[in-house]
């Protein structure tokens, strides 16, 4: 048996399930996924590495719906989420990078200092496998979200402000009106 980690539903306590090898072994193979991408894929950011879900780097930005190894590092940084460093699972189920690509919009947030060096990669950064957040600037309507200390080590904060405080109401997130602050004059290539 194979012990897969969920959210806890009705009737389990702990959200452990125990499932065959070769329900398992289908579902990396990607036959309990739809062969389709989702309409929406609202994705997480590792912090030390850039990983998207549970795609750790040298993920191929083709993969699909696979069972994942997690690195040590993932593990530690979710040990806080189990009573104990033995019940982190080492492996998961994930949703590839091709997968979350197709998808028709993407929604990532990220908030604190400790995702500030990936954010600065993910969206200036060339791409590369190394981070595989990179791949979200192949996509045409991914929606990247931070706070103040996650974009903290971007390079042209103050362009991005401002085009996107003065992009056409039709193009607009939010009404720009609600910004806490003015944005500055640009400083870096227009």
């Amino acid at each position: 048996m194979v012990n897969v980690h969920s959210v806890p539903s009705a009737g389990s306590s702990r959200g452990v399930a125990p499932v065959p090898p070769q329900r398992a072994q289908s579902a990396a193979a990607g036959k309990l996924t739809s062969p389709q991408s989702p309409h929406s894929a609202p994705i997480s950011l590792g912090a030390s590495d850039g990983h998207v879900a549970f795609n750790e780097p040298t993920s191929s930005f083709a993969s699909r719906t696979r069972i994942k190894t997690l690195a040590p590092k993932t593990r530690a940084d979710n040990a806080r989420f189990f009573a104990s460093a033995d019940e982190v699972p080492t492996h998961c189920l994930t949703q590839g990078l091709g997968t979350i690509l197709g998808a028709k919009t993407l929604l990532l947030v990220a908030q604190g200092e400790k995702k500030a060096d990936a954010v600065a990669k993910m969206v200036e950064g060339p791409l590369i496998s190394m981070c595989p957040a990179t791949a979200l600037q192949l996509h045409g309507d991914a929606i990247v979200v931070v706070d103040q200390a996650a974009a903290s080590r971007l390079t042209l904060t103050d362009y991005y402000n401002y085009t996107s405080a003065n992009l056409p109401a039709w193009q607009r997130f939010y009404d720009p009106s609600d910004a806490v602050s003015e944005p500055s004059e640009p400083t870096g290539p227009q």
